[in-house]
């Protein structure tokens, strides 16, 4: 099981993240994670992501990795951002574009 972060965001930045994950989940045909959200007191939102699939972790940590939300891999758990990248070639950062498996 790998775990993606998105340690300490607004409301508004957790619901783009959330919608975000669904969408390349649903284009690239991965498994949903589990998801754990811890509400903070200062009005912010961790949201924790457990895959099954490491590759689907990959390409969640990697497709946030520019944005504000900074989706990343806990320390201790397995990384494949090269075979993320690889496997999906004509993947954007930018958006999720419709890669072929």
């Amino acid at each position: 099981m790998t775990m993606v972060r998105f340690p300490r965001l607004s409301l508004a930045e957790a619901e783009d993240v959330i919608a975000e994950i669904w969408k390349c989940l649903e284009e690239h045909d991965l498994q949903s994670p589990r998801m754990t959200f811890v509400f903070r007191r200062d009005g912010r939102v961790n949201i924790n992501c457990r895959f099954e699939d490491a590759l689907g972790a990959a390409l969640i940590a990697w497709r946030f990795s520019d944005g504000p939300a900074g989706g990343e891999l806990a320390p201790g758990h397995e990384r494949c951002e090269a075979q993320a990248a690889a496997h999906h070639s004509p993947f954007s950062r930018g958006r999720c574009a419709g890669a072929t498996h």
